[in-house]
């Protein structure tokens, strides 16, 4: 339980060498289904009376908490990682998020769909996490769910190579879709996504730099 100061204490431990056997300095974290996700309820996470009790006795329900449970668990993580190693930056995806979970990593936005209209839903999605202050975000390219066609698995790598958070990811049941699993034509422009984007990272670097100073959007719409 996330809530309790001594849980984070424990979980936190968790990822030292001694505790994490085979780790590197350079494994990082993906905190997926930390809503948390139970299938097996009608709300799909923790039941609304559930009770969550802290180290200073005190008592939550659940639907007092579900959004803050989340971000203890990414806090948690992070703040294990920097324990770890010191002198290296952590990084940390996580799905569930809640307001300062900019300060402790990436986000996406979820289990989204192999359609145009869930790559189109992307813009806006993304744009009003980082006008709302978590900008280090994306979405899945290609869609998580299903399989995604030649035209659109380019254009999504075309747009998703201007996205803060910029990877491909799918269920496992979708068929694979690596790159270079696709044809000569459709991997070339792949390719050239993935270079473009390569070469923006110095100017990312910079946009970076500024949200983490400023406050600054990484992407911002066109007011």
């Amino acid at each position: 339980d996330f809530i309790n100061y001594e849980v984070r204490t424990y979980w936190r431990s968790l990822f030292s060498f001694e505790n994490y056997p085979e780790s590197t300095s350079n494994l990082f974290i993906w905190n997926d289904m930390n809503e948390p996700c139970v299938f097996d309820t009608q709300e799909l996470s923790l039941t609304k009376n559930c009770k969550h009790n802290t180290d200073t006795g005190e008592i939550f329900e659940h639907r007092e908490v579900h959004n803050v449970y989340g971000f203890l668990n990414h806090m948690s993580t992070y703040e294990g990682l920097k324990e770890r190693s010191p002198n290296i930056r952590p990084f940390v995806l996580t799905r569930s998020f809640y307001l300062g979970s900019q300060r402790y990593g990436a986000v996406w936005t979820g289990d989204n769909a192999a359609s145009w209209d869930h790559l189109v839903a992307s813009i806006p999605m993304l744009l009003s996490l980082s006008l709302g202050g978590i900008s280090f975000a994306g979405a899945d390219i290609g869609g998580y769910k299903g399989h995604p066609t030649n035209e659109l698995i380019t254009r999504w790598y075309q747009l998703g190579a201007f996205y803060p958070f910029f990877r491909g990811h799918s269920e496992v049941i979708s068929p694979r879709r690596e790159p270079w699993l696709f044809p000569n034509d459709v991997k070339d422009r792949i390719k050239k996504a993935i270079q473009l984007r390569y070469s923006l990272l110095p100017y990312l670097y910079t946009l970076f730099y500024e949200y983490a100073t400023y406050s600054t959007p990484i992407i911002k719409p066109l007011w």
